[in-house]
């Protein structure tokens, strides 16, 4: 073999090891050191590792995607390229989707809804996203999906029996306007321990002062008047001692049973 040949012939063998190693490095699991797989079951974590190699953290195909900036309600289909833009539609979508959807990703803008969200069991809420079109999460610790209730409610959770998470969103609530009204960022009620809330911030608004007691009504009535006492006379030991000291007036009844005192000698 002539040296040029050799030459070419090491050429090859470099190319063939640069395409190996980028192969590999593509199916690379960026936090755990281990290959992905498409078999890999892929929920977002907090490690936003690709398990199932599909390109983000957590699974293309059991998600309904939401950009509040970029999405559509109307011609959107929930996929990556084409995500709904209201969390309520969104969700809808996710919770009534065949085959089934398991959770929604959010992007990392605000997302008002008119009323508190009813939360499905199964149905999970996941933000932090990037939106379109890559859909990537930061690990920089920060929470830039914002739920904002117009309602003293956020989320309304009740009998949730499957695993469900809200992760990576702050909810916020509006101040209780009603005497006594309560306020609620996640009102839970009915469960088992399957609901799961992590890396988020709930704030609920004010809520509303005590109403005012109630007057009292149907009062018993005032007891009637006492009776008058005797005549009173001169009484005293010296020098004058013509009488007995008189008693005061009898105390008024009342229909409650608490009759009035008598009244005192004079």
């Amino acid at each position: 073999m002539s040296k040029r040949e050799r030459v070419g012939s090491m050429q090859v063998l470099f190319l063939l090891l640069v395409l190996l190693f980028l192969g590999l490095a593509s199916a690379w699991h960026p936090s755990m050191n281990l290959p992905c797989s498409e078999a890999t079951p892929d929920s977002p974590d907090l490690c936003f590792s690709d398990s199932n190699c599909d390109g983000i953290d957590g699974d293309v195909a059991k998600a309904i995607f939401i950009d509040a900036q970029l999405g559509d309600d109307e011609n959107g289909d929930g996929t990556p390229q084409r995500p709904f833009q209201s969390l309520i539609v969104g969700y809808a979508n996710a919770s009534a989707a065949f085959p089934a959807k398991n959770a929604v990703f959010l992007s990392s803008h605000n997302f008002p809804i008119p009323s508190a969200l009813y939360l499905r069991s199964g149905v999970s809420i996941y933000g932090g996203f990037s939106g379109v079109p890559s859909w990537t999460r930061s690990s920089d610790g920060s929470v830039n999906t914002h739920i904002v209730s117009d309602t003293t409610v956020g989320i309304l959770a009740t009998g949730i029996t499957l695993p469900t998470f809200i992760e990576s969103v702050a909810i916020y609530t509006s101040d209780a306007q009603q005497p006594s009204e309560s306020t609620y960022g996640i009102f839970v009620s009915n469960y088992s321990s399957s609901i799961v809330i992590r890396r988020s911030i709930i704030v609920a608004g004010s809520a509303a002062n005590g109403a005012n007691g109630n007057s009292i009504r149907n009062a018993a009535d005032d007891g009637k008047a006492g009776s008058l006492g005797p005549h009173g006379c001169e009484y005293s030991s010296f020098p004058c001692d013509n009488c007995d000291q008189p008693k005061g007036g009898e105390g008024g009844s009342s229909t409650c049973g608490a009759n009035g005192g008598n009244g005192g000698r004079p």
